[in-house]
């Protein structure tokens, strides 16, 4: 077994994981990923057995296949690849937010349709009045008239 298998069985190594992956607080600390960390990522190894907390990050698997595409086979090799063209045409922000499936990408909001009034087919009928039904100025009327009449 290499030093660096040995170590990372070590209790040392334990102890380290554990405050990196206490100090994430359930995220991954990839930009802008949002699932829980499983995995502790060294940035550098110079310093390995002897590492700075911030020498390491706590990412998820997915973030940290990424980071290291010879861990997985074929498939992961070849998105990895594809990221990597991305990022030479798009620059590697916009590279990450379209490979990374860790990143909730939410739906463009879709525009509102504007609601149209109902269409009436042919003409509205007229409001009939008949006799019985009090016309609001017919019975104004009334009422004055009744009001001026002298019994």
């Amino acid at each position: 077994m290499t030093d660096y298998g040995r170590y990372m069985q070590s209790a040392a190594w334990e102890r380290k994981r554990r405050q990196v992956l206490e100090r994430a607080s359930g995220k991954c600390e990839r930009w802008r990923c949002q699932r829980e960390p499983t995995e502790v990522h060294h940035k550098t190894y110079k310093r390995l057995g002897d590492e700075r907390l911030t020498d390491l990050e706590a990412v998820c698997w997915h973030c940290h296949t990424d980071e290291h595409p010879e861990r997985v086979g074929y498939v992961q090799k070849a998105v990895h690849e594809a990221k990597q063209r991305l990022e030479a045409k798009l620059g590697p922000a916009m590279a990450v937010m379209l490979t990374n499936p860790c990143i909730e990408r939410k739906p463009p909001a879709k525009a509102k349709a504007k609601k149209r009034p109902k269409k009436r087919h042919g003409k509205r009928k007229p409001k009939v009045f008949t006799d019985t039904t009090p016309h609001p100025w017919r019975y104004a009327n009334q009422k004055a008239r009744n009001a001026t009449t002298v019994v």
